[in-house]
């Protein structure tokens, strides 16, 4: 199993080379109903402030380009949304997001727009429900705007103040790499095991997806905790 400074210096591998397109990827992705909870877009816009701090990427711009993915995410949830191509991602089970989403703009309106983003992946539903109620587009674009301005100032700088205390940052994540890894596999293993219990015919196409990412994850992370 890596060392808590060889994970860390793993990683600023990637940020050097591919920083700013990974920040702006994620951030986009991160924010688009139907696949959002499968990625880990506020961790890799987190990271990028902690190597912000040492130098291998300029905050400004990763702030920005945070700032443009949520941008770009949320109108094309919007849009989904209005025009109703969100049930294709009924089959990944996401229906019952979308209708606490529209529970909350109903109830909240541009209260649930705003607070809505301070996880991203919960703005995905509330977006999406938005254009779903027909909620007026100009109304819309000015309080996701506030919302992810807001939201990206408050998260960014988290990275970057621990990017002081980088050392200790490599003994927490080394005392965790462990502990973590077995509760990644376990987790992943014990899903993957139930989803096959009620029969490969009863899988859904969300299942399927979930077996071969947690398949690779699995792979991974045992190759991981074996070298």
């Amino acid at each position: 199993m890596p060392t808590g400074t060889e994970i860390i210096a793993f990683f600023e591998q990637y940020y050097t080379d591919y920083g700013y397109p990974l920040v702006l990827l994620f951030s986009i992705l991160e924010t688009i109903f139907g696949i959002s909870w499968q990625l880990p877009g506020t961790f890799i816009v987190i990271l990028a402030t902690f190597y912000a701090r040492q130098g291998t990427l300029y905050l400004p711009y990763v702030l920005v380009l945070a700032m443009i993915g949520w941008f770009i995410g949320d109108n094309i949830n919007y849009f989904l949304g209005k025009y109703g191509w969100y049930r294709f991602f009924f089959w990944l089970g996401m229906k019952e997001g979308l209708k606490k989403g529209e529970g909350w703009m109903k109830k909240h309106g541009n209260i649930a727009l705003f607070l809505g983003h301070a996880i991203p992946a919960f703005a995905t539903f509330v977006s999406t429900a938005a254009g779903v109620l027909g909620m007026n587009y100009k109304r819309y674009l000015i309080f996701i705007s506030l919302s992810i301005v807001f939201w990206v100032m408050i998260w960014g700088p988290v990275g970057y103040l621990l990017g002081d205390y980088r050392r200790e940052v490599e003994i927490v994540v080394g005392f965790f790499a462990w502990p973590t890894a077995l509760i990644i596999l376990g987790w992943f293993i014990y899903k993957i095991v139930k989803i096959f219990s009620q029969g490969i015919r009863k899988m859904s196409f969300k299942d399927w997806v979930f077996v071969v990412v947690g398949g690779l994850i699995i792979t991974w992370t045992a190759w991981n905790i074996l070298h």
